[in-house]
């Protein structure tokens, strides 16, 4: 199970609100004791989640992994547009350096389909899993009003968090305000 610690998370300078509530809901920890990064998804939602894993560097494949999954998810919307060298490319950059001369290459493609197919959320996820980094990647891919409890349940397999996958993740959104 990947794990983060209050400390880390504050070195990041998280926003009020979302502090807020990942320390009430951990508070009776040490800044410096590990706890799941499930938790996040539990206090916060997935979005903070998300934000988070830019404090977790040492699982950049893990979160370019997601970005692909969310970008291959957006993309079969659009069934009309290949994608498929441009996704290839996003999942070869989990494992390897990528040229740079390759990722231009794919910007250009991108750019080049937004002319045709304006406003296309598949181009737009394809388009931010290319970001250099990885953290940046994933957080900015993952779609708020198009994401489905799938994409939960996903995340919290590639964290480690089977118990909570296997449980009806919508569980896992955090109240709205009254």
């Amino acid at each position: 199970m990947i794990t983060i610690t209050l400390a880390q998370i504050l070195d990041h300078d998280p926003c009020k609100s979302g502090w807020g509530l990942v320390y009430n809901a951990n508070r009776d920890l040490s800044f410096c004791a590990p706890f799941p990064l499930a938790n996040i998804v539990r206090s916060n939602g997935m979005d903070d989640a998300l934000w988070a894993t830019r404090c977790l560097p040492q699982y950049d494949t893990l979160w370019r992994l997601f970005a692909h999954r969310l970008a291959c998810k957006a993309a079969m919307d659009a069934p009309h547009i290949d994608l498929s060298a441009v996704l290839t490319l996003i999942q070869r950059m989990a494992y390897e350096k990528v040229d740079g001369f390759d990722v231009r290459g794919a910007f250009a493609t991108i750019r080049e389909l937004q002319r045709e197919h304006d406003r296309c959320r598949a181009l737009y996820a394809a388009r931010n899993a290319l970001r250099a980094e990885a953290h940046t990647a994933v957080w900015v891919t993952y779609d708020k009003d198009e994401a489905t409890d799938e994409d939960t349940s996903a995340f919290l397999r590639l964290i480690g968090d089977l118990e909570g996958a296997a449980n009806p993740p919508s569980r896992f959104r955090p109240k709205e305000p009254a």
